[in-house]
């Protein structure tokens, strides 16, 4: 059975290991701009779906090619599966919309 790296970072050649150590170091950067932004400390309090958690998982899933993994693993969302889920509700949800529009802003 394959397991996932604990980096997130899936078996590729040098150039896309190269592009997704970038990019973790990019969204952990918009991680902590987004905390930020949105006045938190630590999101360990947060259930696995709330609102600031989807907004943040939107943000960096836009700006960066980090998979779903890494980010579920990173804002402690529970399954990878559901950071898809979470993100497409950030376009329709009136509140998520409103936290994007300060990221945006971060």
């Amino acid at each position: 059975m394959f397991a996932a790296p604990e980096s997130g970072i899936a078996d590729a050649g040098p150039i896309d290991k190269k592009i997704r150590r970038h990019d973790e170091t990019e969204a952990k950067r918009l991680i902590r701009t987004g905390m930020g932004c949105l006045g938190l400390d630590d999101l360990g309090g947060q259930p696995k779906g709330s609102s600031v958690k989807i907004a943040l998982a939107a943000f960096v899933k836009s700006r960066t090619v980090v998979t779903n993994l890494w980010i579920a693993r990173r804002l402690q969302m529970g399954d990878p599966i559901r950071v898809s889920r979470y993100c497409a509700e950030a376009g329709i949800r009136a509140d998520l919309r409103k936290m994007s529009k300060q990221l945006e802003k971060a």
